[in-house]
């Protein structure tokens, strides 16, 4: 393919502003990374040399002559996952190396990307501030708000792409596409066949990340919250009928501000006797040596609470189990997650049945698993044979902190639709 025009990649991580670019007529002039992983996995992918690699941005004083500029800044400062401390936090300040350079290089175009925690109202403040030094700087630049599922892989991962140029008329010629209709499937990175679903109107659709026909399409681990696809601890230990009964009714009331005003309430075996007298401390206690319960004392009264807190931790390793009739995973993270997806399929009739056939078929049957490295690879848009570490733990930090090719593809395709690099 002729290169059409030159970029610079800052925060490239593994590189994937530069697969985009590259697929799109794009030639690299430099990189700029410090993680050592990164930097080996990004000169053996794109034959670039290590000699290309401008290093530490807070170094580089001046870059040279290129026609777009991108960078994936680090978005831990601006994340609900981070501390969000924003310009508070060095990794936030990067931003004004980032601006620094794009101001005193001036190419054609640019394309920054981070979390969408940046423009949430909470940090107003701070993203204002980040759009007026882009203004000083020369350009007239605008903000989407993204999410990969709607173009080209089944993530669910929203993130904030700004896109700036030095002529306006670029910019109002930059007019994104609508979301793709024949979306990627999860199914369709684990190569499952789905069968097709008989309709059942008197279910309502669910609040899920995927849901089809009153069904969520994934299952979550945790005692806090209730649902037709919700796997408490009582359901996956030994328990009796009596003693989900008690942990039913702890759930249902623990919210309720008659008990406290916390989003959830520890309950004494006084309050707990207004909702069912027949509950004895023993039974209480003998959840408690089963790890369900915990004790807690206040002010010399015993209450009781659930000993598994965190819902985003799950119960006993898992967090959530998607099937692959889901059509999204949810984002991949550099830390990685608790979420692991099945092969097999359910039968969805009614949702006491496809819980009891989750938990025998799936759960207690262990099949399950964490998704492989070549699935995370094509969830991010990369090819699968994309060459990362073998350690999981590595290759996980470099395909989490990742931008998504599929959505810069579409991107830069709509930049250089404006014609704004046929100018000399």
């Amino acid at each position: 393919m002729k290169k059409e025009f030159t970029f610079i990649d800052l925060f490239s991580g593994i590189g994937g502003f530069n697969m985009a670019l590259s697929n799109n007529g794009g030639k690299c002039i430099n990189f700029s990374e410090i993680n050592k992983d990164a930097i080996n996995t990004y000169c053996e992918n794109y034959k670039e040399k290590p000699e290309n690699n401008l290093g530490d941005i807070t170094k580089v004083k001046e870059l040279p002559k290129h026609d777009i500029l991108t960078a994936g800044v680090p978005c831990q400062s601006w994340s609900i996952a981070g501390k969000n401390l924003g310009f508070d936090d060095d990794r936030g300040k990067l931003w004004n190396d980032t601006i620094y350079l794009l101001k005193q290089s001036q190419p054609k175009a640019f394309v920054f990307e981070n979390v969408k925690g940046l423009v949430d109202p909470r940090n107003k403040e701070s993203f204002s501030y980040i759009l007026n030094r882009i203004k000083q700087a020369g350009y007239y630049a605008k903000h989407y708000v993204i999410n990969s599922f709607d173009y080209g892989v089944p993530q669910n991962r929203i993130r904030v792409y700004i896109v700036g140029f030095k002529k306006k008329k670029y910019l109002d010629d930059f007019i994104l596409p609508k979301p793709s209709e024949n979306k990627i499937k999860l199914a369709d990175i684990l190569s499952v066949n789905i069968p097709k679903e008989k309709e059942n109107i008197s279910l309502n659709r669910q609040m899920s990340l995927s849901s089809k026909n009153g069904f969520n399409d994934y299952f979550l681990f945790n005692d806090l919250r209730n649902g037709h696809s919700t796997i408490h601890s009582w359901d996956i230990l030994k328990t009796s009928e009596r003693q989900k009964e008690i942990c039913l009714t702890i759930l249902k009331n623990r919210r309720k501000n008659q008990f406290g005003k916390l989003d959830g309430n520890p309950l004494s075996l006084k309050q707990l006797k207004t909702l069912d007298s027949s509950i004895f401390k023993k039974e209480l206690d003998e959840l408690v040596i089963l790890n369900v319960l915990k004790k807690i004392i206040e002010i010399d009264e015993i209450k009781y609470e659930f000993k598994n807190t965190k819902i985003s931790s799950g119960l006993s390793g898992v967090n959530r189990i998607f099937l692959p009739t889901s059509d999204v995973f949810p984002t991949l993270v550099a830390s990685d997650t608790n979420d692991y997806v099945t092969l097999k399929t359910l039968k969805k009739e009614n949702h006491k049945d496809y819980k009891n056939d989750f938990l025998n078929e799936i759960y207690f049957s262990k099949n399950y698993r964490k998704i492989y490295k070549e699935e995370a690879c094509l969830i991010q848009g990369f090819p699968k044979d994309f060459k990362l570490p073998e350690t999981r733990t590595r290759w996980m930090k470099l395909i989490g902190n990742s931008v998504s090719v599929s959505v810069v593809d579409v991107i830069v395709k709509t930049i250089i639709k404006t014609g704004v690099f046929k100018t000399k």
